[in-house]
């Protein structure tokens, strides 16, 4: 072999360790992931992905925000056991104002409503009736009623929806100023919903 030869293949073996050096520090070293793009998962070589690595169209409210926490159910109610029987309106209506029992206030939103009321009506003076309605600030009024005789205790359960800020209102009446009746155990509860369908069935 010549000089020539020798010298050119000198020059062409010391490019080839030039390029594998670089290649071996290219891949010993972390490679920076592209900001504002899809990131393979062959480009992970650190690990690691930051809030710089994510499209801020992934999180619109900033990456690392977290999430408000989902409202809870509120609740009012009167305790039996521990308060006197009070007196029930006798209102001519029960879907009125002046027979409310308890309010409750509730937010934004959807929920589901429910009520309840243990009443007793006195043996020698009672009209045999007892009814209350139960009204959302924005969804169906909904109405539980006792009539009979022979009977002078019981309890009333009333549920509804509603969607949107305002104030639940729970109303009874014996509907007779000359009856007597009493009431123990309200409850009045708010549960907070995702979402909310309602239908009519009979529109």
């Amino acid at each position: 072999m010549t000089r020539s030869h020798w010298k050119a293949a000198a020059s062409s073996l010391m490019a080839l360790t030039l390029v594998a050096t670089l290649a071996d520090r290219a891949l010993a070293e972390p490679r920076k992931k592209g900001i504002g793009k899809t990131v393979e998962s062959s480009e992970i070589t650190d690990g690691t992905i930051e809030c710089a690595d994510i499209s801020p169209s992934v999180f619109p409210n900033g990456c690392g925000a977290e999430a408000e926490p989902a409202p809870g159910a509120s609740n009012v109610f009167v305790d039996g056991f521990t308060t006197v029987d009070q007196e029930m309106p006798s209102t001519p209506s029960a879907n009125t104002p002046a027979a409310s029992l308890a309010k409750l206030k509730v937010g934004e939103g959807s929920q589901v409503i429910f009520a309840s009321i243990v009443w007793a009506g006195d043996p020698t003076n009672f009209s045999g009736i007892v009814t209350c309605h139960l009204v959302p600030p924005n969804g169906p009024n909904s109405k539980a009623e006792f009539i009979g005789t022979g009977v002078t205790v019981g309890t009333l359960f009333a549920q509804t929806t509603n969607i949107g800020a305002g104030v639940v209102d729970f109303r009874c009446s014996d509907q007779d100023p000359g009856s007597n009746v009493r009431y123990r155990f309200v409850q009045l509860t708010a549960i907070p919903v995702p979402g909310l369908t309602r239908t009519n069935l009979l529109p």
